[in-house]
């Protein structure tokens, strides 16, 4: 988790600024200054929230509290979306800045972020399990009776060649 956060952040941080440079330019040529306002918030706002939110998840990964990464990640969110509703509310009948612009470019930065997460993690090389936990004695053996063996099916697999009916003698394979 905390090998993959730096290159993730990394790439969320540069795509909030070329999303910025894109949304300041499209509304302010479609909304004006207002609009300028509710993009600028908007993608601030994203980059913040999704920035504080993998940084709070790394801090609680380094106290070596494994078991509470789903806990503390579901916290985070519960405080997003309750910090969100409460900007939103706050919103409401603010005039300065420009609401479907802030709308839009909320949903673009989030999408980016997200985008830019998969990329980046895509990329890395970390392993599914943790190494230093991982102990290969407790893994379940192979039952002996599903073994491959060479030249046949599997025994024991219901979907395995010898559970199909036979083909036609002209059936290719």
């Amino acid at each position: 988790m905390i090998a993959a956060a730096r290159p993730a952040l990394r790439a969320g941080l540069c795509t909030m600024a070329v999303l910025l440079a894109v949304v300041l330019v499209l509304t302010g040529a479609i909304r004006g200054a207002a609009g300028i306002a509710g993009g600028a918030l908007a993608v601030g706002l994203v980059a913040a929230f999704f920035a504080l939110g993998k940084l709070a998840l790394v801090a609680v990964a380094r106290r070596g509290a494994t078991t509470m990464l789903l806990p503390a990640a579901l916290g985070i969110y519960a405080a997003k979306v309750a910090t969100l509703g409460v900007v939103l509310v706050a919103l409401r009948d603010a005039t300065a800045i420009d609401l479907p612009s802030f709308a839009w470019s909320i949903m673009a930065a989030t999408l980016c972020w997200v985008g830019a997460e998969v990329w980046a993690a895509t990329r890395l090389r970390v392993p599914f399990y943790d190494p230093a936990t991982f102990d290969p004695s407790r893994v379940a053996p192979l039952d002996p009776s599903r073994v491959a063996r060479p030249g046949g099916p599997v025994r024991g697999n219901p979907s395995s060649a010898a559970a199909r009916p036979p083909r036609a003698s002209g059936e290719q394979p």
